[in-house]
């Protein structure tokens, strides 16, 4: 009897060989099997304290239970939004996403709107959170709810079944990582310090010498729903809602051009890539961002199938949510456009041009109120950038070139093609991402897999990827491009086989296998999760004790313990302002440091000190140990001359009262008159002279 394998079995085993040799090449077996963060789980649950997790627990379900309301607003504002569109959409799951972003789009201009005119007061916010919930809430009741087909779906078998156990296990993980606090580097420095900031003001204001805060901030206006009442930890899980929207969103647009299977792999796909994850476990805007820009791309392709250019409008109020997010989303925006211009039909353009003209009036509408924010603020539209053509303030070219430099530039880095292709595809397309675009190659050849809308989207994403790398090295901020090429990817799948699509599933299955065990890892050693789960530290203790925040959160609980409510602080050798319990003037590393520009341009002590108070400043927060790495990695820091290092130090004796000083951190009282000390006091400004880190 003469044995045969079939051709389809014969690609299956290839392509689980191909994909075996990929994974071989991005993971160890050691890395796999390497549980040994287990073993500090157990030392935390040995330190279980019942009261302690309690306390955490309780914050934290008031957290949840505030974004819950917040989602049920979003959805039912959105509602009527797209109802007074008049569109319809075979998913009801993706009607849901639409609907959600309309509701965020309606919450923005809320915020925005109270914010330019001064009104984010307590009372006011409650007294509109209660009247929001109790309509939504009435709405909800008043047209009940219609429960979708996918719930009637059957149970899942094989690898699906396992799948979907993964799925609830990386839904919950995520989930769990937003019991901590806030301790990502730039959400303490402006994501939601700035918020934090202008919290303090009531309102949308200037942010001296903190050049970050003139960014778009439409992702950190959605953060505000939780962060301006429930703190970091609300802010963080509504990230995660947004990870599980657009990974929804993109299952739906692949499910409905062909195949529920196709659709759940790439939902499930989006959810698999540690990437997004570790993403969502801090206040980042970068999967907001991805989210608004898949509803872009989806409504500008079903502009040509819909008479009355209702679409146009969708698309230009997706397209604006982009912009008013991030710069950087105009990059996707282009990408995705100008193809779809070229592969439109010209008769029909020339037909609907009064609707193109809406959807570009529509985004740039949305992004006009930022810009306007920075002309006030700055007199550059786009402040820090392109200020020989705009006019108004810049940073200096040094501050600029390494702002650059920290956003890994190609072009500053002097890279040539050669090396832009080895740091792509060595370091930047890690295994958070590139084992399962890479295993999907053997797809890309199969004949007739690739539909009209598949190779649009494959193209002008992979399109997207390398133009962002070109821009920047950093794989977060091409998140977009990843997530629509998974849709691209789902498509594909709508061509091929179901046995074909069976061995993808056994793909990701393992790729999402081995990414959780990763990230469990990432989450338990570096972010310490057990600490606050069982009880063995409450949020304040994990903040004090977490390398993240340990170098200055000291100096926050001494402000909210040593000086008045009324104080102003000046944050000295540190960017990052999250935590501080009363209003602050913080510079990022990039900007002039005001003790600096003042020590260079006043004359004496006496000059610096009367311009703090004109400045409405009452207390130096000192961070020495921090400021000695910054002053050390960067020159142009506190470029100061001997003499203007006596001002400061003079500032110091003469000038300021040490109210608290502990391992490197100061907190000094700005006095009213002068004193003349017989004993010096420790000048911790004296530590950002030093050029040098201690070894």
């Amino acid at each position: 009897m003469k044995f045969s394998i079939s051709k389809p079995t014969q690609w299956s085993l290839f392509f689980l060989c191909w994909s075996f040799l990929v994974f071989s090449i991005y993971f160890s077996i050691h890395s796999f099997l390497d549980f040994s963060f287990l073993s500090e789980l157990d030392q935390d649950a040995g330190k279980a304290n019942l009261a302690k997790f309690l306390i955490n627990f309780i914050q934290w379900m008031k957290a949840i239970a505030l974004c819950g309301l917040v989602a049920l607003i979003l959805w039912r504002l959105g509602r009527i939004g797209w109802n007074w569109l008049g569109l319809t959409l075979v998913s009801s799951t993706f009607r849901f996403c639409f609907e959600i972003a309309l509701g965020i789009l309606f919450l923005n201009g809320l915020w925005l709107g109270l914010g330019l005119n001064g009104l984010w007061f307590r009372p006011l916010v409650l007294f509109l959170a209660v009247l929001l919930s109790i309509w939504a809430f009435w709405d909800l009741g008043k047209e009940g709810i219609r429960w979708s087909p996918a719930f009637a779906l059957k149970f899942p078998q094989g690898s699906y079944f396992l799948i979907t156990l993964l799925v609830f296990a990386f839904v919950g993980l995520n989930i769990a990582q937003t019991f901590l606090p806030e301790n990502y580097f730039d959400a303490l420095v402006y994501h939601l310090s700035t918020l934090q900031f202008w919290g303090f003001h009531h309102g949308i204001v200037d942010m001296p010498e903190n050049f970050f805060t003139h960014y778009p901030f439409g992702a950190e206006l959605y953060y505000e729903n939780g962060f301006f009442l429930e703190g970091s930890q609300a802010a963080k899980i509504l990230n995660v809602n947004i990870l599980i929207l657009t990974s929804f969103a993109a299952g739906a647009w692949v499910a409905e051009e062909g195949n529920l299977a196709a659709g759940g792999l790439t939902t499930v796909s989006i959810l698999f890539l540690p990437l997004l994850s570790t993403t969502t476990w801090a206040a980042q805007n970068d999967i907001y961002l991805a989210f608004f820009v898949l509803l872009f791309v989806y409504a500008l392709m079903k502009c040509p199938s819909e008479k009355k250019g209702r679409w146009f409008i969708v698309a230009g109020l997706m397209g604006g949510t982009v912009l008013s997010a991030k710069y950087t989303g105009l990059l996707g925006l282009g990408v995705v456009f100008v193809p779809w211009l070229f592969l439109t039909s010209r008769t029909w353009l020339r037909s609907h041009l009064n609707q193109w003209m809406v959807m570009n009036g529509l985004i740039l509408l949305l992004l006009t109120p930022w810009l306007l924010k920075n002309y006030v603020f700055t007199g550059n539209l786009l402040y820090p950038y392109f200020a020989h053509w705009l006019g108004g303030q810049t940073l200096s070219p040094e501050n600029l070139a390494s702002l650059m430099l920290a956003d890994e530039t190609p072009w500053v880095m002097n890279h040539s093609l050669k090396d832009w292709i080895i740091q792509i595809f060595t370091h930047d397309l890690d295994r958070t991402v590139a084992p399962l675009l890479l295993a999907f190659v053997p797809f890309l050849f199969i004949k007739g897999a690739w539909k009209k809308s598949a190779r649009y989207l494959f193209f002008t994403s992979l399109f997207y990827l390398l133009l962002g790398f070109a821009v920047s090295y950093q794989l977060r901020l091409v998140i977009p491009a990843v997530v629509l090429l998974f849709v691209a990817i789902g498509l594909i799948l709508n061509s091929v086989d179901n046995q074909k699509v069976r061995s993808w599933s056994w793909i990701v299955l393992i790729f999402g296998l081995i990414s959780f065990i990763s990230l469990a890892r990432v989450g338990v050693s570096y972010y310490h999760l057990g600490e606050m789960w069982t009880g063995f530290k409450t949020e304040k203790e994990y903040l004090e004790t977490t390398p993240q925040t340990q170098t200055y959160f000291a100096l926050t609980e001494a402000s909210q313990a040593l000086t008045p409510s009324t104080d102003r602080l000046l944050i000295v050798g540190d960017s990052r302002s999250l935590y501080f319990p009363r209003d602050f003037y913080a510079n990022s590393i990039f900007d002039r440091q005001l003790l600096a520009v003042l020590a260079q341009s006043e004359k004496d002590s006496d000059g610096i000190r009367h311009r703090l108070k004109e400045l409405g400043i009452d207390d130096l927060a000192v961070s020495g140990e921090e400021g000695r790495r910054l002053a050390a990695q960067n020159t142009f820091y506190y470029p100061l001359s001997e003499s203007q290092w006596i001002k400061l130090d003079d500032l110091v004796q003469r000038w300021t009262d040490p109210r608290f000083i502990a391992g490197g951190e100061g907190l000094y009282h700005l006095r009213e008159t002068p004193i003349a000390r017989q004993k010096l006091v420790p000048d911790l400004l004296l530590l950002l002279k030093t050029p040098e880190l201690k070894t």
